[in-house]
């Protein structure tokens, strides 16, 4: 989350490329960290008999995220007071509701361990209902990034 404001923060003060790389740096990072943490602590919270609905619920708030933020930022900037200021004024003030959430949520590891570093290939799921349940939020997903690449790469022609 500091990852997000610190993003959040430097896209409201930037006034050079720099500046913006670094910005939407710093946002990709946040944002796939969070969004893989909070996917992993639903996961635990709910427990292992209803990974299904966690898959399911944490698909769609980060595919409804990508969608809404879309949405909310086009408004911001098309009818809002500072097209380019508000949006992130906005995220960065539901980044306090988010950071308190996170100080309520109960921990979900409770054997403490310092973390080693290791790197992993990449690997589909053992188990057959694991797979088939990762092949369908892939493709969800897959779908979702591809019709937003699309639409994103139409807009100028759009506006024009």
């Amino acid at each position: 989350m500091l990852a997000a404001a610190t993003s959040t923060a430097l896209f409201l003060l930037a006034d050079d490329v720099g500046t913006l790389l670094a910005a939407r740096f710093l946002c990709g990072l946040g944002t796939g960290v969070f969004t893989a943490t909070a996917t992993a602590a639903l996961g635990e919270l709910a427990g292992a008999e209803h990974i299904r609905r966690v898959s399911t619920v944490s698909t769609a708030a980060n595919m409804g995220g990508l969608g809404l933020g879309t949405v909310v930022a086009g408004l911001f900037a098309q009818y809002g007071a500072d097209p380019t200021h508000l949006v992130f004024w906005v995220y960065l003030a539901t980044l306090v509701p988010a950071f308190l959430a996170v100080i309520v949520t109960p921990e979900t590891v409770t054997a403490r361990q310092l973390p080693a570093l290791s790197v992993r290939r990449p690997a589909f799921p053992d188990r057959r209902p694991a797979r088939s349940e990762f092949l369908r939020a892939a493709t969800a997903v897959l779908a979702a990034f591809a019709v937003s690449g699309l639409f994103s790469s139409l807009v100028p022609s759009f506006l024009r």
